[in-house]
């Protein structure tokens, strides 16, 4: 066991090294004249370096066998840690020494050569003027080593982190080089996040959610965290001490887990879709606001552990309800939400396993600064696409109230006519003499037949498919016959618009169902009168072949493209093109394919542009044999 704990323990601190630059027990850190490094407790406030060196001689404390050792659990007592540098064993004279934990709250160094007075070492971002962006990831000093001296050193740190002295000695150039590597890799995880909420803030000027407030807040938040465990807070505000850089990283911290609650009311609509869950989820946030402003009060050294349990259980929760939203509606955006919590759960993971393995400290520091920003993106994307499918939803909904009102607006003009002529025969009825009666009877009639077939036309279009008639309602009848009354009616609307309209029926018997069929060719007609060229010519004509009688409409209209007679017959489309204007609802050739897959006949569709168009219906003679 415990060597497959050292190996995963070295493999990750191998990870931490890689990523953020040496922070372990390298050859760059701990050189072997550190051999003696010894770490003990604060006895009183007002210690002396004198008498902590005195302890630390007499083989008091602790022995420091490497940079990630961890001396005591958090504690918020202060540590001192000394060691001895020796000139013969270092090839230069000046070097820095960091204490690379960005998140101790407090460090301080004394020097001194041979037996000397201990000399207080200002931190290098002190030493100087600070202005913004001056300052340093980590605490750092510069010592300078007399030729042939050893100089003795004491670092005093105090901080609520388990204590560990991830101490560093380096030549400027070494520590500055490793700066600007930590700078462009923090720089370029930082920036993911950040592309994706300048991208949600373009998608608020045409689109407002309220969880997309809570995810700009939460970015927010989250960076502010990150900043202080990268130490970039220190780096950008020098005048801000660690520990003041702490609480607002700790506090961030908690606000944003109180967001986060608010923000999953949002994004998954517990109020509407888990009301259980929602009052939960109320009863924490509330819970989290009044908890943060007695921290904000009262800051201890328990806040960051607080933290640390109240975000594991927070997180596990969080991420039961999300893969519990993601069964009931599974959607991509609530999967990315589920990830969310998942990376969240890992980070926690890092930190526990932080305390086992003994890792460096930057490791964990490392691996929440790259779980922010994987949060940040994550969450950006998820809402993103929320945002996006809840935008076609409204496109869809718009589009159909388009196609909406265009339906009213078509059917209106459909009817308006037929209607109109209706109300006309039926007034002239009243004080006409009995010779125009038949006449204006004919009017009625015709007008009442397209009102019928418009009515039956909307009836198939409202159903999914067409459902064969009982083929006990077919008969054999003369086609001519069945269709006297019909080409009778609009023989008076040929007339009307100037079309000549003529018939070529053969005698013979047709196997169909009578009433089917009349509407069926008054569409034919119908459409053919509508859109055949005024002034030209209408041709109802049959034709014989094997056993059916195919009965063809043709007009000498504008005619069809070839993509307009893939179309013809779907609803909503004139000639083939769906109606840019609501002229009329297209359902003519729709209502006709309807009626002859009722019938179970054939239908063929023939047509050049500028040549007109061509329509057969296939007629069985006689009664098919079972």
């Amino acid at each position: 066991m415990a060597k497959h704990k050292a190996r995963f323990s070295g493999f990750l601190a191998l990870i931490a090294c890689l990523g953020l630059g040496h922070a372990g027990d390298n050859a760059a850190g701990l050189q072997p004249a550190w051999s003696s490094l010894v770490a003990v407790a604060e006895d009183s406030p007002d210690a002396l370096p004198d008498v902590q060196w005195q302890r630390i001689a007499s083989g008091e404390g602790v022995a420091v066998q490497r940079g990630s050792q961890i001396i005591v659990a958090p504690m918020g007592q202060a540590y001192w840690a000394g060691f001895s540098l020796s000139a013969a064993h270092l090839p230069a004279s000046s070097y820095w020494l960091s204490l690379q934990s960005p998140t101790l709250d407090s460090a301080q160094l004394w020097w001194r050569s041979a037996n000397g007075p201990w000399t207080a070492q200002a931190q290098l971002q002190h030493a100087q003027p600070m202005s913004f962006g001056s300052g340093q990831l980590f605490a750092v000093w510069q010592l300078d080593i007399p030729a042939n001296s050893t100089i003795n050193v004491l670092v005093r740190t105090q901080g609520v982190n388990r204590m560990q002295f991830p101490l560093v000695l380096q030549s400027p150039s070494e520590f500055l080089q490793q700066q600007q590597g930590l700078y462009l890799l923090m720089g370029a995880v930082l920036a993911v996040p950040w592309v994706v909420v300048f991208y949600v803030l373009t998608m608020m000027r045409s689109l407002f959610h309220p969880w997309l407030v809570f995810f700009l807040a939460m970015a927010v938040f989250e960076t502010v965290g990150a900043l202080w465990v990268s130490g970039l807070m220190s780096v950008l505000w020098p005048w801000l001490d660690r520990f003041q850089t702490a609480r607002l990283g700790s506090m961030s911290y908690g606000v944003l887990m109180a967001l986060s609650i608010h923000h999953a009311r949002a994004f998954l609509r517990t109020p509407q879709y888990d009301p259980g869950w929602d009052k939960g989820l109320r009863f924490a946030a509330v819970c989290w606001w009044l908890a943060l402003p007695l921290v904000a009060l009262f800051y201890s050294s328990w806040m960051r552990s607080a933290l640390l349990y109240l975000g594991t259980w927070h997180s596990l929760w969080m991420l039961a309800l999300a893969w519990r939203t993601y069964r009931r509606h599974p959607r991509p955006y609530i999967a990315i939400y589920v990830w969310v919590w998942g990376v969240y759960l890992l980070s926690v993971a890092v930190y526990w396993l932080f305390r086992w393995f003994e890792w460096p400290l930057i490791t964990t520091l490392g691996a929440q600064f790259v779980q922010g920003s994987v949060v940040a993106t994550l969450l950006g994307w998820s809402a993103c696409l929320q945002v996006l499918q809840h935008r076609q939803g409204m496109q869809m909904i718009l589009r159909v109230n388009t196609e909406r009102s265009r339906l009213y607006a078509a059917a209106q003009h459909d009817l308006w006519q037929p209607l109109q002529s209706m109300q006309l025969y039926a007034r002239n009825l009243l004080g006409a003499k009995p010779a125009q009666q038949a006449h204006l009877l004919e009017g009625l009639q015709l007008a009442s037949s397209y009102v019928d077939d418009f009515m039956h036309s909307l009836r198939h279009l409202a159903q999914d498919q067409a459902k064969p008639i009982d083929p006990s309602q077919f008969q054999s009848v003369l086609l001519g016959e069945l269709l006297k009354d019909t080409l009778s009616e609009f023989e008076v609307l040929a007339a009307m618009r100037d079309v000549q309209l003529r018939t070529r029926l053969s005698p013979r018997c047709v196997w169909v169902h009578p009433l089917s069929l009349q509407r069926l060719v008054r569409n034919l007609l119908s459409n053919a009168l509508r859109y055949g060229a005024s002034g030209g010519k209408v041709l109802l004509g049959t034709r014989s072949q094997g056993e059916l009688l195919w009965l063809w409409c043709i007009d000498r209209g504008e005619g069809m493209s070839q993509a307009q007679l893939q179309a013809c017959f779907k609803a909503f489309n004139i000639n083939g093109d769906a109606a840019p204007v609501p002229q009329s609802l297209g359902l003519g050739l729709f209502s006709v394919k309807q009626l002859a897959l009722q019938m179970q006949t054939p239908v063929l569709v023939r047509s050049q542009q500028g040549q007109g168009v061509a329509i057969g219906i296939g007629l069985l003679m006689t009664a098919p044999r079972h």
